[in-house]
């Protein structure tokens, strides 16, 4: 497998979202400090959210987490829609 690629299935796909086998290329991931940043949360909260099942990760072979950037992203979108007063869409 290609250095560039995490395959989900083989690292193991924790949240709700992508449980089947899917293989993602890095830019698609996101690294904690990325991720607490889009969401203005620190990392630990990062993870209490994904564990939740909000958002889906994946643990790569060292142990250490990515996060999907498209989930973050959009979590990201939906609060500042809250806080902003716009509806979520």
């Amino acid at each position: 497998m290609d250095g560039n690629l995490v395959d989900l299935a083989h690292f193991g796909m924790y949240g709700h979202r992508m449980t089947e086998r899917h293989v993602v290329t890095e830019p698609e991931l996101m690294t904690p400090k990325e991720a607490a940043e889009a969401l203005h949360v620190s990392t630990k909260t990062v993870q209490r959210i994904a564990d939740q099942g909000s958002v889906g990760f994946v643990r790569l072979p060292s142990g250490h987490r990515r996060y999907v950037r498209a989930e973050i992203v959009e979590l990201a979108n939906a609060q500042h829609a809250t806080t902003s007063g716009v509806a979520a869409s």
